[in-house]
């Protein structure tokens, strides 16, 4: 997923904030219960150079069955992508503050 995110971002350099997370950690950061991040199934990615977040959420989104992307948040300096499964390959969707989601257990 993560590569065909970057493929559609023209090859640019993106920054994962946050993949893989032990229970531990998700906890201390203050993670959603059932994170995707606990499952290592999610990323935090930061936009490419030159692409604001709002840009590049609306791409992923746009695109999201292409990518394989089930979930997407999108946070004030990042946008959260998940391979979660859904009924129907649903995106689940979501705006988040700071590092805890708004809502859904992400």
């Amino acid at each position: 997923m993560f590569e065909s995110i970057r493929a559609l971002c023209g090859g640019k350099p993106i920054i994962i904030n946050s993949a893989y997370r032990s229970p531990e950690h998700n906890r201390k950061i203050g993670g959603a219960r059932h994170s995707q991040h606990v499952q290592g199934r999610a990323l935090d990615l930061n936009p490419p150079k030159g692409m604001t977040v709002q840009g590049f959420y609306d791409l992923i989104r746009d695109n999201h069955r292409e990518l394989g992307v089930n979930g997407i948040g999108r946070y004030k300096t990042f946008v959260h992508v998940d391979i979660r499964e859904t009924p129907d390959d649903r995106l689940v969707v979501w705006n988040g503050n700071g590092i805890k989601d708004s809502g859904t257990d992400a």
